[in-house]
């Protein structure tokens, strides 16, 4: 997905892409950590304090207007991910499969509800959005 093509439709949204139908909510990055405690000091060094922890199985970070997550081994992330918040997940999983790349099954946790995808280039796509509680 080329998120030079994004276009702005309003502060909060980041809108949608040429050929893709979904409106992405929100745009952020994903690491997986290697080492959770060596990982969250080097964020923390570079981005100050987490605005959200869930123990050793995620941080994330807000700074200079974007969002930067840690992930750990429970996340079922390998590796770096664009993270998209969607509104409506199951369309935009089903957009996502067959010429884009595939997309596993429905994880829900105790902040959201994500499909982990994987780009036809090999790419990891996280899908989600929050739980209402």
């Amino acid at each position: 997905m080329d998120l030079a093509h994004l276009r702005r439709s309003g502060d909060n949204d980041v809108g949608s892409c040429e050929g893709w139908t979904i409106e992405i909510e929100r745009v952020a990055f994903v690491f997986a950590a290697k080492d959770w405690g060596k990982d969250l000091a080097l964020f923390e060094l570079l981005f100050g304090p987490p605005t959200f922890v869930d123990g050793h199985s995620w941080a994330q970070f807000d700074s200079g207007g974007s969002r930067l997550c840690l992930a750990g081994p429970d996340q079922g992330i390998d590796e770096s991910a664009i993270l998209l918040k969607v509104g409506d997940l199951d369309a935009a999983s089903r957009e996502f499969t067959g010429q884009h790349g595939e997309v596993g099954p429905l994880q829900i946790g105790e902040h959201e509800e994500r499909v982990i995808a994987r780009s036809t280039e090999g790419r990891q796509v996280v899908f989600y959005r929050p739980v209402v509680q």
